[in-house]
Formats: C-alpha cells, structure tokens, sequence
C-alpha cells in the first residue's frame, strides 16, 4: 500500500490579457487607493530624480565661493531630501497594506469558488493540490506582492528612468548613448530566458502541490500506514518529493538571480567607461564637472530601477504561473446552482428519482443508470447494495451536492432544480458515513 497522491493537471500559462483581466478584477473595488498609490509614485519619482540635480549648482556655487555653498542651495537639498522619505515611506505603507488586502480577497475567491465547485473538481484535484493553490500561489511571495508592490514599483522605475533620461541627454547626449548601450545586450537575454522562467516556476509550484497532497493523504490514512508497517516506505517517498522540491526550487531561484544581476550589476558595467569619456569631455571644456557630476548620479540612479525591472520581471512570470494555476480552478463553472428567482416549496407528499443516470465526468464509469424509486412523506426507505453500487451518489443528489445526468430528483413532481437551493437544504440533515 502507498499513500501517493495523484498529480495536478498540466497548467498552461494564460495569455498576458487574461492575466491582466485577473488582476483588473481583483483591483476594481480599490479604485481610490490605486489612484492615491499613483500620486504617491510620480511624486517619489520626481524627488528622486530632483536630488542628483542639485549636486551641479552645489558645485558651482563652491567654485564660485571658495568652497561656501549658501544656505539656501543646502536647505533646498536637505527639503528635498526629507519630503522623498516622507513620501516613499507613506508609499510603502500603502503599498505593503494593499498586497495584504489584495492577497486576502484573492484567497477569499478562491474559497468561495472551491465550496460551489461539485464533486468531480476534487477527484481531479486532490486536497493537498486544491490547499496550495489557496495558500502558497495566493501568498505574498507569489501573488500578492507583486499585484501592488510589484506593479507600482515598476511604474516608478519607468518614471525615474524616463525623467534620469531626459535631464541626461539635456547635459550630454553622447554620454548618455553610451549609458544606454547594455539595454540591447539585456533585452535579448531577457527574451531567451523569458520561457524558461515560465517552466521553472510552473515546476516549482507542482513540486508544492505533489508535496502537500502526499502529506495529506498521509497523514489522512495514518492508522492503515502503522497498521501494514509502510513507516519506511513512505519516509523515502517523501524524501523523494522534498528533493524534486528542493532541485526545482534551486533551478528557479538560480534564474531569478540571473536576471536580477544581469539588470542590476550589469548596467553597472558601464559607468568606469562613462568616467573614461566624460572625463575627456571636462578635460577637453566640453563638458563642466558640476554637469558631469550631476551626469553620474543620474546614472547612479538608474541602478536600482534596473534591479526593480529585473525584480518585476522574475516577478511576473512567478505570478504568471501561479494565476495559470488559480485559473484552472476557475474555469470550472459550479455544478450546482439556485436559478433566479427560484421558488421556495415545502415537502407535501414525495421527493422521487425519475430515470436517474449519473456519470463521472470523464464518462468512463457510471455511477448510477435509469434509477427511479419514490421516497413519500411519513416512510422510512433504505437503500441497499455492493460497495460501488451508487448508495453515496443517491444521497448526495437529494441535497444536490450533484445533479442528474441525465433525470431529475422532483419534490411533488417539481425538478429540484427549480427550487431555491438554499430553502430546501435547510430542511435536509444529511451525515455522511
């Protein structure tokens, strides 16, 4: 006897519209927030990229003054300073506020889904898969973090790197070709490794799955393992499972350090070559040094925006993945449903089976064919027969957990299909064996 868990179903990575759907869903009742996060970043932006750009009349002022700076320049620069961190700090509080919040109404859709779905989702699912779904591809590290934090940091570094660009090519257009000249080099690695990334995290999120299903149907059926001596026999299959885990998990986080390094300290690579010629250009009074100082902390302050590039793209394909696996749970529409405006109706004379099939969903056993009997008020029924015979289908179709296929259960010959759910299930006391 083994306890090995059945695997998850091969999940496709969704196209970036119905990714993007999936989120614009998820950020629509937080309209006010988003625009606030907004003003928050272009400001932040904006102070970070006005910083470097005082060093040049700091400069010139010094070599104007012997050396003295007026107090005016230095308290520009000090005010300058204290409102970015004002402004970043109440941005980060928003945003570390709404990955939570986001994170929870994720999981709460998740679970609302999984308790309508029918029966058939959790045999194609097992628990262990179903609760990794719920837990780890909704959690921060995947999911939320990067529905808010991952999205507008990115949005800030595409403003700081737009405004650095334009002040730069207003002090030296050549300079700031050179700095530009890696983005290529970067943007064609990215495209090689984009697939791959989406494989590696994929795996990494199935290996979760096969992990937690095996440990739940272990620990489910814990007295049958110490009752055949199956001790040993399940420790190495779960040492197996843990290190599918930890060799996916390296694989992915390898690539993820890859990326982060080329567009982190890769862009770095250029700057002793930026020093080189803007060095000539002030030696040959092309160039002033208090502009060429200015040149390179705006260069200096591509660095990080680079490394959040890099950060947001691992990012998305982590999410990608991870919302490739939340989405094939939600394409399972629920089997059973309250039609609108259904009626409520009270049990007169008899709940009957007429012509009751039911299949599982693959279509290759029947659980039930041409059942029909009636159950009158006031009467005591039993059903009886061989294990498999369709005894548990029966009593989840009175409460319609599931629903013929095809037949009807009728309460005083109205389809229970036409009554409202709700109403007939609280008059039902269902214990399952």
């Amino acid at each position: 006897m083994a306890l090995v868990s059945k695997k998850g179903a091969e999940s496709e990575r969704p196209p970036f519209g119905t990714t993007f759907r999936w989120y614009l869903a998820l950020w629509k009742p937080h309209k006010g927030v988003l625009v606030r996060l907004m003003l928050l970043t272009v400001i932040s932006a904006g102070l970070r990229v006005a910083l470097p750009t005082l060093f040049a009349p700091v400069l010139e002022s010094a070599q104007e003054n012997a050396g003295s700076v007026p107090w005016s320049i230095a308290l520009g620069i000090v005010a300058v300073g204290v409102l970015r961190s004002v402004v970043y700090g109440l941005l980060q509080y928003t945003r570390a506020s709404m990955n939570f919040a986001l994170g929870r109404e994720a999981r709460e859709r998740t679970f609302d889904l999984l308790t309508e779905l029918g029966p058939d989702v959790y045999v194609k699912h097992p628990a262990g898969d179903l609760l990794t779904r719920l837990t780890d591809d909704c959690g921060e590290e995947k999911m939320s973090w990067f529905a808010c934090s991952g999205v507008f940091r990115l949005v800030e570094a595409a403003i700081v790197v737009a405004f650095a660009l334009a002040v730069m090519a207003t002090i030296s257009p050549a300079l700031t070709l050179v700095a530009c000249a890696p983005l290529p080099l970067i943007a064609i690695f990215y495209l090689r490794l984009a697939g791959r990334l989406d494989v590696l995290f994929d795996t990494v999120q199935k290996r979760v799955s096969s992990l937690e299903s095996f440990l739940d149907a272990l620990f489910t059926g814990i007295r049958a393992v110490k009752a055949n001596g199956l001790e040993r026999s399940q420790a190495e299959h779960f040492s197996g499972l843990v290190a599918r885990h930890r060799d996916a998990g390296i694989a992915a986080e390898t690539a993820h350090v890859s990326v982060e390094m080329l567009y982190g300290y890769g862009w770095q690579l250029v700057l002793p070559t930026l020093v080189y010629f803007g060095g000539r250009q002030v030696m040959h009074e092309q160039l002033t040094l208090p502009a060429f100082v200015s040149f390179y902390g705006l260069t200096l302050l591509l660095v990080w925006p680079m490394l959040d590039l890099g950060s947001f793209i691992v990012r998305f394909r982590q999410s990608g993945a991870s919302v490739a696996r939340l989405l094939e749970i939600e394409k399972n529409a629920p089997e059973v449903s309250s039609r609108e405006g259904a009626p409520a109706r009270a049990l007169e004379h008899a709940v009957s089976f007429e012509s009751v099939t039911r299949r599982s969903e693959d279509g290759k056993r029947t659980l039930l064919e041409d059942v029909s009997f009636p159950v009158p008020v006031g009467g005591t029924t039993a059903i009886v027969g061989e294990v498999g015979s369709g005894k548990s289908t029966v009593l989840r179709l009175l409460p319609r957990i599931m629903d013929p296929r095809p037949g009807k259960v009728a309460l005083d010959g109205t389809d229970l299909r036409d009554v409202d759910l709700g109403a007939w299930r609280r008059g039902i006391g269902y214990v399952p064996q």
